[in-house]
């Protein structure tokens, strides 16, 4: 039988902690949230000079969660509290709980994403992808119980204006959009990427759960996943052919390296500054993306779009700090 204590009941038994939580960013949260606007940035170009074609997917996914853990585990060492403190009242029922849930939903997502890029044009899939701002909000709420005010649900108008306007460059492909095996599954792996971060958002901010030990725990459940279904796939039998390490070069560890570097940094801005607000991270990296495909890679940057998406973004993130959801004061009789 699986042994149970009182952090089992702990795992999930603050759904409505957040509701008291304050909406005030802390320093390590901004930290935290400039540390993933500028990785989610670089990410793209990094990926684009070192990651050969060729590679298998798989393999990168398998290097970047191992690499992920290994990285919580020394933050844990360095930072604290210490492997041993950290475990303390960790049990496997209640890793199922917080962590194995989570990872099975970003594994649905991936496989959402992967069907709706093949099956729509770029315009239509970044557009339809920026909902999983909104989904955010919905499941925080729905999970964690922190409500958005209304002038909070304007800034995250804003954000989704400003998502839209990076996203909305021409598409020069003449791909067709289906429906069912597109537009559903994208609509689905922003739902899936809102839930994921609605449970993440419960799981870190409840109490006493460590952020780098749930990122640990979620490096582990997503490579389990990926070593079971791996037989099935096309990977699989291409790993087997060629070779895990296939077409890789010493330089081909650095983006990877970035990407799980990425993961700590969105496990610190979920636990200090919270799930929406990873949003505003993830936005201004698309404006840092831009800036940089145009300056290192000749892309085509257009100023005016840049010019409108910037303070958008900026207003948003004033908007939603400033404004946060007060609840009512009850009249004393």
């Amino acid at each position: 039988m699986l042994r149970t204590n009182s952090a089992d009941k702990k795992a999930f038994g603050s759904v409505h902690a957040g509701k008291g939580a304050s909406n005030a960013l802390s320093t390590r949260g901004i930290f935290f949230m400039v540390c993933l606007a500028m990785q989610y940035g670089w990410q793209p170009v990094l990926n684009r000079w070192y990651l050969p074609a060729g590679v298998t997917p798989s393999s990168v996914v398998l290097l970047q969660e191992i690499l992920k853990f290994l990285l919580s585990l020394l933050a844990v060492m360095v930072e604290g509290p210490g492997l041993t403190q950290a475990l303390k009242n960790w049990t496997f029922t209640s890793s199922l709980l917080v962590a194995a849930l989570p990872a099975a939903i970003y594994a649905l997502q991936n496989v959402c994403m992967w069907l709706a890029v093949s099956n729509l044009d770029g315009l239509t899939y970044n557009l339809l992808n920026q909902s999983k701002l909104i989904w955010t909000a919905f499941f925080v709420f729905l999970l964690a119980g922190k409500r958005q005010s209304k002038m909070q649900i304007v800034a995250l108008g804003l954000l989704f204006a400003t998502a839209a306007l990076l996203s909305a460059k021409e598409d020069e492909t003449t791909k067709t959009n289906d429906f069912w095996l597109g537009v559903v599954p994208v609509l689905v792996a922003s739902a899936c990427s809102g839930l994921g971060g609605g449970l993440s958002e419960l799981a870190l901010q409840g109490k006493g759960r460590n952020s780098y030990i749930f990122t640990m725990e979620l490096c582990v459940f997503t490579t389990l996943t990926l070593l079971i279904t791996l037989p099935f796939t096309s990977d699989g039998a291409k790993i087997l052919e060629t070779g895990l390490l296939h077409n890789w070069t010493p330089m081909t560890v650095v983006p990877i390296f970035l990407n799980a570097s990425g993961g700590l940094f969105v496990g610190q801005v979920v636990k200090y500054a919270g799930g929406v607000q990873k949003g505003f991270s993830i936005i201004f990296a698309l404006m840092i993306t831009a800036v940089l495909q145009w300056a290192v890679l000749g892309h085509s940057l257009n100023p005016s779009t840049m010019g409108l998406a910037l303070p958008l973004g900026l207003l948003g993130l004033f908007i939603h700090t400033k404004f946060p959801y007060q609840p009512a004061k009850k009249e004393h009789q």
